[in-house]
């Protein structure tokens, strides 16, 4: 790993320069399976609340100097370690940021306690049929869906982790929709009071 300290590297200014409208200013972290828009839907999340947005994966990828495929070549360990140094360095800029986590950033204990007291956690949560119809169409690689059938192991991660993003969830969100819409019922739970993610 290249000696860059994640945070030091500067985030994606906003495309316009409004202030976050009244929400709370801490960081929001999108989690959900792969497929279920947290990118997109971060990108029009901060756009809307006039903040800085990053993607975990990228974010990893421009410190590292790899791609997410060549870390997880290296073994999914070493992946998740990484994994949780860049989160640290993102979630530690003071300023209000919306992070789209990658799919199995709450597989390791040390990211929920992360997420979970550094930021507001938004669930996207999308039925595996509907996930699959996405990932069909998605271009994206995905190490963990590579091999194999992709309805088996994409079932087999929503079982593992469904329960570690209810866990770690300050809000679910039916994320089914069409992006634009699932950024207007982020921004509807996040308008709200805290509410239990089940």
């Amino acid at each position: 790993m290249n000696s860059v300290d994640p945070a030091s590297i500067p985030l994606p200014l906003p495309t316009r320069s409004t202030a976050p409208n009244g929400r709370r200013g801490g960081p929001i972290a999108l989690v959900g399976l792969p497929g279920s828009g947290k990118s997109s839907v971060a990108r029009l999340l901060a756009d809307r609340l006039g903040r800085r947005w990053v993607d975990l994966d990228e974010r990893l990828e421009l410190v590292t100097g790899q791609t997410v495929t060549e870390l997880f070549a290296e073994g999914e360990d070493r992946f998740r370690t990484l994994e949780t140094e860049v989160l640290r360095g993102v979630l530690a800029v003071p300023t209000g940021v919306v992070v789209a986590t990658g799919g199995g950033v709450v597989t390791n204990q040390l990211n929920r306690s992360v997420l979970a007291t550094r930021a507001t956690v938004v669930w996207l949560d999308v039925p595996v049929e509907r996930l699959l119809d996405r990932l069909a169409a998605d271009q994206t690689d995905r190490p963990l869906l590579n091999d194999g059938d992709p309805a088996i192991k994409l079932g087999a991660l929503a079982e593992v982790r469904r329960p570690l993003y209810e866990q770690v969830a300050t809000h679910r969100v039916d994320a089914s929709a069409d992006p634009e819409a699932v950024v207007l019922a982020v921004e509807q739970v996040l308008a709200g009071p805290v509410a239990s993610a089940s």
